[in-house]
């Protein structure tokens, strides 16, 4: 099994792209908003983040959609995303601000801190810029 980096900008484009697949056996997207937050803030902190899990296979293997869009999948080849799902959906939305379809989420009307509702739908908004690749705060830190 080999090992290799990826900066978060270069996931997100392989999600986007369809280059980074789901395997029907994964669990759909169920974050909720403060999960998000958490991941933003330790990320911002430095602090570690799990590893992701990839698979590089040419097999037929029954796919399911991303709760984030992507174009079609243009390569012979397919990467799986075994482990990290929850993860780069989280940061895909954020990063790109587009809306996350959520599993077993009831519409609501009412707006919460980071995200909209509209049928199954959320949008998280980043309160963050990115420079040169890491995430700074808009304002200065309360603390």
């Amino acid at each position: 099994m080999a090992k290799a980096e990826a900066t978060v900008d270069e996931l997100v484009s392989m999600i986007q792209r369809g280059e980074l697949r789901l395997p029907e056996m994964q669990r759909r997207y169920v974050w909720r908003s403060t999960r998000v937050r958490d991941l933003m803030d330790s990320l911002y902190r430095g602090y570690p983040s799990g590893a992701i899990l990839v698979w590089d296979t040419d097999e037929g293997v029954p796919l399911q959609e991303f709760a984030v869009t992507q174009t079609v999948n243009p390569y012979q080849s397919t990467r799986l995303l075994l482990d990290g799902q929850q993860r780069l959906t989280s940061l895909s939305a954020v990063i790109r601000g587009e809306h996350v379809t959520v599993r077993g989420r009831r519409p609501s009307s009412s707006a919460a801190a980071n995200r909209r509702f509209g049928s199954n739908t959320c949008t998280f908004i980043p309160a963050a810029k990115r420079s040169s690749g890491r995430f700074q705060p808009n304002g200065p830190r309360e603390g």
